[in-house]
């Protein structure tokens, strides 16, 4: 059906060639709607099929408009940053698409996806470890929101993000207050009551973070039990995502664990890293091997082999985890979590923070066309 699908665009697309003399800016929703339908509810392991197919579509639009580039664009660039961890490729595709909004920043609309383009491409640099880079792209961001767009909401996401890049450098109270203002700033402008759920929560359990990391550990406990009770006063708010609130919960449950193993109080770190691994066990496999093998470190560390030994037997779970789990982009070397709340549920996307500018990275593979940079098309 779906090859049905492209031929029967195609074709109406040669005729459009033929009968339409668009301008430069014309967009052509009554085709790429239903393409980029198609190219969405495609599983990942077939995405750079349907991006070729997509591809061959966009090739016959007479005039592209600026929204149809951004809308291909966009789509590669979240596919090869978030899916594939392809971050070169995914920089080519963010300059892309700041390339071709830059040309119509008149159109409010438009200013508004160039605002969220740029601090994306600054979510790259802070993948890529280049956080001077990420700092000017955010800050970059943020001005040009301020300048020239009337939603103040624009910006929201801007101080989640300098969050982590300071606590990726190690500077754990400046974090806390960047994820405290993101705290409210999400409370004011995320429209979306699930997201404001996820973002909300998030913050408290990475302030508590901070301070645990900071060597503050009443401080900590005090936003680990704010974010549990967050937690639970909303989670019947969304009862199809249970398995997310359950990840969730494990996550704090894990980071409180990590307390009490500091303060030596094993047999309290060893109830509730069991809770952990309950919660998350039939849907997040990945995280709770991870709980798992702190579990078994624990026990070695107070004779505990035979404990140890089972635990580290049942770390070899059957099986992948069905979801991509991402810490908000806050990762430790080998794959360890850092006890950032993972933005990935298995029945929604949910983007990492947005915002970037005008400095214009050519990777050799691009092509430079006119001032819109085309890898693909």
């Amino acid at each position: 059906m779906k090859n049905i699908f492209f031929r029967t665009v195609v074709l109406g697309l040669f005729i459009l060639s033929e009968a339409c003399q668009e301008n430069h800016f014309r967009n052509h929703p009554e085709y790429l709607e239903e393409i980029l339908r198609v190219v969405d509810s495609t599983d990942d392991n077939q995405k750079e099929l349907a991006f070729s197919k997509m591809d061959s579509v966009f090739r016959l639009l007479k005039q592209p408009g600026v929204r149809d580039y951004f809308e291909c664009y966009n789509r590669k660039r979240d596919f090869y940053f978030s899916v594939r961890k392809d971050y070169e490729r995914a920089m080519l595709y963010a300059d892309s698409t700041i390339a071709v909004l830059k040309t119509r920043l008149d159109d409010n609309s438009i200013a508004m996806e160039y605002a969220s383009a740029l601090f994306l491409k600054g979510d790259i640099c802070f993948a890529q470890k280049d956080f001077d880079e990420g700092m000017y792209y955010y800050s970059t961001a943020k001005v040009f929101a301020g300048a020239h767009l009337k939603d103040s909401c624009v910006g929201t996401g801007y101080n989640g993000r300098l969050g982590f890049v300071f606590f990726e450098q190690g500077k754990y109270l400046q974090a806390a207050k960047f994820f405290r203002a993101d705290y409210y700033d999400r409370l004011a402008c995320e429209a979306n009551k699930f997201m404001k759920f996820v973002y909300m929560q998030n913050n408290l359990a990475n302030i508590g973070y901070c301070f645990s990391k900071a060597g503050m550990p009443d401080s900590a406990r005090f936003y680990f039990e704010k974010a549990l009770y967050f937690i639970r006063v909303q989670e019947n708010s969304f009862p199809k995502d249970k398995a997310y609130i359950q990840l969730a919960k494990a996550v704090v449950y894990a980071r409180q664990a990590q307390l009490l193993v500091n303060e030596k109080k094993f047999p309290e770190a060893e109830n509730i890293l069991t809770k952990s691994i309950a919660l998350t066990r039939s849907d997040y496999l990945e995280f709770t091997q991870q709980s798992m093998l702190d579990l078994a470190v624990m026990y070695l560390d107070t004779r505990k082999t035979s404990k140890a030994g089972k635990m580290l037997a049942g770390r070899n779970l059957a099986g992948q985890p069905s979801n991509r789990i991402c810490f908000n982009g806050v990762l430790q070397g080998k794959g360890r979590f850092t006890g950032c709340i993972p933005f990935t549920h298995k029945s929604r996307k949910i983007p990492p923070p947005v915002h970037q500018p005008e400095r214009f990275h050519r990777s050799k593979k691009q092509k430079i066309h006119g001032n819109r940079c085309c890898p693909e098309f």
